[in-house]
């Protein structure tokens, strides 16, 4: 797992110094291709146009023109790999096992919590993104959610009393309720306790 995430990083870097590079070879052809626009400008302008004056702006001009496409391939070309590597990237995250035992949150249980809560295993959340309203009528009562009163998008946070974040669920549409919103996935971790998850749909419901 660490190879894999060291080749990622690797990756994501050499992409980066390209892009770069490349943006710069851009923003010098588009000089050029300014300055050869203006140069042939200049020379039609001119009643008694030099002949070859204005073949060489016109050379110049295709030449910046061929370098600029050429410059805007490679960055699509670079666009391409950048999408690869954030979906490699999200395969090798969604295989990272986050979730920690009972032990290791009892272990690092902070005072507070101890005192008035020294059971706890994880505190969940349900959050909202907004999200542009659709055109489509049946999608925008899909995504509405009445608590925002706006369209949005839902998702479910678990986080442990020490702080870390050690659950994130896929996100779901704005008008999915709290109780499906849980039932997605978050009761199947090991929660060591069979009767935990469904004394939290009865507090839910």
């Amino acid at each position: 797992m660490t190879k894999s995430k060291q080749s990622l990083q690797e990756s994501e870097d050499i992409l980066m110094e390209e892009e770069a590079r490349v943006k710069e070879e851009l923003k010098a052809t588009n000089e050029l291709l300014n300055d050869a626009t203006s140069k042939l400008h200049d020379a039609l302008s001119v009643p008694a146009v030099n002949k070859q004056s204005g073949n060489v702006a016109t050379m110049m001009l295709d030449a910046a023109k061929a370098k600029r496409h050429q410059a805007m391939e490679s960055l699509e070309k670079i666009g391409k790999k950048k999408k690869l590597l954030t979906v490699k990237h999200h395969k090798l995250l969604k295989n990272l096992n986050i979730w920690p035992s009972k032990a290791t949150v009892q272990r690092f249980l902070p005072n507070s919590f101890q005192e008035k809560y020294p059971k706890v295993r994880v505190i969940i959340h349900a959050t909202e993104v907004k999200v542009e309203q659709p055109s489509s009528l049946v999608l925008q009562s899909e995504l509405y959610s009445s608590y925002k009163s706006h369209c949005t998008l839902k998702g479910l946070v678990g986080i442990i009393p020490s702080g870390q974040i050690v659950f994130v669920s896929q996100l779901y549409t704005g008008s999915i309720s709290d109780r499906n919103l849980v039932r997605s996935g978050f009761l199947n971790l090991p929660f060591e306790m069979l009767l935990w998850p469904i004394k939290a749909l009865q507090l839910i419901s």
